[in-house]
């Protein structure tokens, strides 16, 4: 049987942040929750809030009994809380926050002030450069043997498209006009042997 975590004072670090932030908070939220903002900013100083592995759930530890905790869920994206108190069974969702929730918020609230803004983001290491410009890298030795091994169009300026077949690496010539003259080609046998048909009886079908 699961049994969760005690918030023990002795398994949770008492708060970091400074009592004039916690007054600070507790003056922004007792004007809308009256008594019970007071109690949760008591169990913020007084008692132990243990979140829990999925960072949407927390242990509280009860205010009048230490060794009971409630366990307080937020729905991640929706701001739904609830919590497993008597207080908010009986309240629900509509007539406001339990003590525990607010001592959870209280909580997060005073941590994140402490703590300041979010740094910006890390800037991309590498320098943004115009589209419209030529790429100044220079290409390594084994760059350079790379593009040498790629396939690739040669064009002779006769009026003839050589083409490098990347199957068997041969060139073949093609009229200037082709219809794909920036691509490299298969030859004609490689052709045949990779799809089982001539290019003369290829290109007859997709006439017809």
């Amino acid at each position: 049987m699961y049994a969760p975590p005690v918030a023990q004072s002795t398994t949770a670090p008492a708060p970091t942040f400074s009592l004039q932030t916690l007054r600070e908070v507790l003056a922004e939220l007792e004007p809308l929750h009256g008594g019970r903002a007071v109690r949760a900013a008591t169990i913020v100083a007084c008692r132990a809030i243990v979140p829990g592995a999925s960072g949407q759930a927390w242990y509280v530890q009860s205010e009048t009994d230490p060794g009971r905790d409630y366990i307080v869920c937020c729905a991640r994206g929706f701001d739904h809380w609830c919590c497993g108190c008597k207080d908010w069974e009986r309240r629900g969702v509509g007539l406001g926050a339990c003590k525990h929730i607010l001592a959870v918020r209280i909580l997060r609230e005073c941590e994140a002030r402490e703590r300041g803004p979010e740094p910006p983001p890390i800037p991309f290491p590498f320098p943004a450069l115009p589209v419209d410009e030529p790429i100044t890298y220079e290409l390594t030795p084994l760059g350079l043997a790379a593009t040498e091994r790629a396939p690739r169009r040669i064009g002779a300026g006769d009026g003839v498209c050589r083409h490098q077949c990347p199957g068997c690496r041969t060139l073949h010539e093609h009229p200037a006009a082709c219809a794909y003259p920036a691509m490299p080609q298969l030859c004609d046998r490689c052709y045949e042997r990779e799809y089982g048909v001539t290019k003369p009886a290829a290109r007859a079908a997709r006439a017809a």
